[in-house]
């Protein structure tokens, strides 16, 4: 049975996202490099366990103490079990930090609320600084899913997560003035190019929805 990304098409997948595969990989050996170093040690002693005596000979030797099995499957366990917690520690900062910036943004969507029902025009750009009080949380909300992407790709979020990010901002593209002003400030301002694409089939999607929801008139 597909999950609820699946069905709503939120997969990091139908956005062009992916993990870096360079980062799996060194993920994956730093995982199981120590395993696979004791396997070969222990696999070296069972090829060596009969030592050639002067007359030609072979008599066994002892194969390898078992204090010494024990020692090293003790340390490859506890450095297995340091790096499954390094791992968890990463990916909870990381989906702690990404709570913190979604707070942010709902502070600024609040302080547009405001704007607007206080009579004041939250688009007004200010003269000094060209930035209104809409522009800070429609930047807010695409740097969100951007360290959501740049997280993700490294390998320190989860894909449920990741799938959260998207649908959270797609719920912002049904706004009609949010979706002309992200076009905008996407292409100007710097993002990563994995971000503008990702923001971009949104825009067009959402848009395309808003759309046909609409009935003609």
């Amino acid at each position: 049975m597909s999950n609820g990304s699946e069905i709503f098409g939120f997969e990091p997948e139908h956005y062009a996202i992916r993990q870096d595969l360079r980062q799996r990989i060194l993920f994956a050996l730093s995982f199981w490099a120590p395993a696979l170093a004791v396997a070969l040690g222990l696999t070296t002693l069972l090829i060596q366990q009969q030592i050639p005596t002067a007359a030609g000979q072979t008599t066994p030797a002892p194969l390898f103490r078992w204090n010494d099995v024990l020692g090293a499957f003790i340390l490859v366990a506890a450095y297995l079990f340091g790096w499954w917690q390094w791992s968890q520690a990463k990916r909870e900062a990381s989906l702690e930090k990404f709570y913190d910036r979604l707070n942010l943004a709902n502070t600024r969507l609040i302080s547009v609320v405001e704007q607007d029902m206080a009579g004041k025009d939250p688009k007004q750009r200010q003269k000094t600084i060209e930035l209104s009080t809409y522009d800070m949380w429609v930047f807010a909300e695409l740097d969100n899913l951007e360290y959501a992407i740049e997280k993700y790709q490294l390998g320190y979020m989860g894909k449920s997560q990741l799938c959260r990010a998207i649908r959270t901002f797609r719920s912002r593209c049904e706004i009609q003035d949010f979706r002309d002003l992200a076009k905008e400030l996407v292409a100007i301002a710097g993002y990563q190019p994995t971000t503008i694409l990702a923001v971009t089939t949104a825009l067009n999607e959402t848009a395309k929805k808003v759309a046909v929801a609409i009935p003609a008139p």
